[in-house]
């Protein structure tokens, strides 16, 4: 979803939500039942994601990428909070996402 702020599980909030007996919906995480913003949100340059599956043998269904070439994942892409289930990940050396290896359905 354009133009939704990070959380502090560290997707990009996926949905829009309220906890239980609030009125007011507001950014949610429906991965992880968060509804922190986060007040300082990373700085995603320099940084790189990497696909779930990276490494690992995939259906090679709606990915442009895993379509091509041994059947084994290798998508990697510039870390950004538009690509699809991101995940920012400040201890590790790549964030993740989900490019459509095992399809969306």
């Amino acid at each position: 979803m354009k133009d939704m702020p990070m959380m502090t599980c560290g997707h990009q909030a996926n949905s829009m939500g309220k906890r239980a007996g609030e009125t007011e919906q507001r950014p949610a995480c429906v991965i992880c039942s968060c509804f922190d913003v986060d007040p300082n949100p990373p700085d995603l340059n320099e940084r790189k994601a990497r696909c779930t599956f990276y490494g690992k043998r995939t259906r090679r269904n709606e990915c442009s990428v895993c379509s091509k070439g041994d059947g084994t994942c290798k998508c990697e892409r510039p870390s950004t909070d538009n690509l699809a289930f991101f995940q920012h990940h400040p201890d590790k050396e790549f964030d993740e996402f989900y490019c459509g290896c095992w399809s969306w359905n």
